[in-house]
């Protein structure tokens, strides 16, 4: 199939525009090798995030969302995307993703043992020429958990939906509105479910060193 030279263009820019929203804080999952260690004084922490609320502006747009992560009495704060490689995704590429059709990943990151919170999120839409939304918390929240060293600490499906959307003041780009940016608040609820049957067994295909009796369960 010929790709005509303006549809390519097209492409072009979408993908520009999409890569001007990631974030360079996040924290990458460990790798497949991966093998628990607690001389390191370090453990893993493993959950299902996902959200859902965000429509998208048109059907080629793609989602960039980011869960929030913090050490508590430490001065760790990273981000983690939940549209980076994910493990769930809505059916149909050209379906908003609503309160039944979630998307999300399993989350497994390294931190040094201590005290940590998910406290807040951010995300958006982007990848059409002319419009871009970028979305922020309107609040934070906290799920606190503890990482122990030579552990994976399991807590639970950590799901955000965002069931309100406030406008804000839009940004344009050039000195004619050919790309615009959108800055809205999300007003959201925090929803927590023990899917360890589904989650943890993904952990244990994905990272066969990690195995089940070194697996803490942490479910509020």
């Amino acid at each position: 199939m010929k790709i005509g030279k303006s549809m390519f263009l097209f492409f072009l820019l979408s993908t520009v525009i999409l890569s001007g929203c990631a974030t360079t804080n996040a924290i990458k999952n460990i790798g497949k090798d991966y093998r628990l260690d607690s001389s390191k004084k370090t453990g893993v922490a493993v959950a299902s995030l996902s959200f859902s609320g965000l429509r998208r502006p048109h059907p080629l747009a793609s989602f960039d969302f980011y869960v929030h992560c913090r050490g508590i009495g430490n001065d760790f704060k990273k981000e983690i995307s939940i549209c980076d490689s994910a493990d769930w995704k809505p059916p149909g590429r050209f379906l908003f993703v609503g309160r039944y059709k979630p998307l999300g990943r399993l989350a497994v990151i390294e931190l040094l043992e201590g005290d940590y919170e998910f406290f807040s999120w951010h995300g958006g839409c982007g990848g059409f020429v002319t419009q871009e939304m970028r979305v922020k918390a309107t609040k934070e929240f906290s799920r606190k958990f503890k990482v122990v060293s030579g552990k994976a600490v399991y807590l639970g499906n950590i799901h955000i939906h965002i069931h309100k959307v406030v406008p804000g003041r839009i940004e344009y780009r050039g000195t004619k509105p050919v790309t615009s940016i959108q800055y809205a608040s999300g007003m959201y609820n925090v929803q927590e479910k023990d899917l360890r049957d589904r989650d943890l067994s993904l952990l244990y295909q994905k990272y066969p060193l990690i195995k089940p009796d070194q697996v803490i369960i942490d479910i509020k």
